[in-house]
């Protein structure tokens, strides 16, 4: 039953507003946005927004986020793509749930920053490389399920910009060339 699960996740989390898999667990980003979303089914909203405001506080300058955290500290210092991106599948998923157009504005850099540090990995040829090792190593990989990810999270980014009345040409080009990339390499 939702009520149960949205119970034990607000039992999770954390005062700093970070919500790990289980108790002592890690937290990686992605599952968080995830567990967000579940809370927006909830509609808890506010705990949703201090989950938020928790990925805000620990962004990296560059954008990205750590693989994973235990207590706030980071647990693995790689910085992948899809969870750079994927905020914004959460927050425009929030907004779908509750219309607060007033909270994505708040959000907005935190999101653009994330999808910049997604975007700076995209190769010529469309696809978008998984991550940068803690040494700032880029791996020349790339996976299905993450381009997937970010391809979802560009467009919901892009729903987030209309919506701001903001234009991303930058993200328009790099959907249009991942979803080439997708579908043909």
């Amino acid at each position: 039953n939702i009520d149960s699960v949205i119970s034990f996740i607000l039992s999770l989390q954390k005062e700093s507003g970070d919500i790990p898999w289980h108790l002592d667990g890690k937290t990686d980003p992605w599952d968080l946005v995830e567990t967000i979303m579940g809370l927006n089914i909830g509609k808890k909203f506010d705990a949703s927004y201090r989950a938020f405001e928790w990925l805000k506080n620990i962004q990296n300058e560059d954008g990205s986020w750590y693989s994973s955290y235990i207590n706030g500290k980071p647990e693995d210092r790689t910085c992948e793509t899809h969870m750079a991106a994927y905020i914004s599948v959460g927050l425009f998923h929030t907004w779908l749930m509750n219309k607060d157009t007033a909270f994505l504005k708040i959000m907005w850099p935190t999101m653009e920053k994330g999808m910049k540090y997604a975007i700076s990995l995209q190769a010529a040829t469309g696809e978008i490389y998984w991550a940068k090792s803690p040494e700032g190593k880029v791996d020349p990989m790339s996976l299905l399920a993450g381009s997937s990810s970010i391809f979802m999270s560009l467009k919901c980014a892009l729903a987030i910009a209309g919506i701001l009345g903001k234009r991303k040409s930058s993200w328009e080009t790099a959907f249009n060339k991942l979803g080439t990339s997708i579908r043909e390499n």
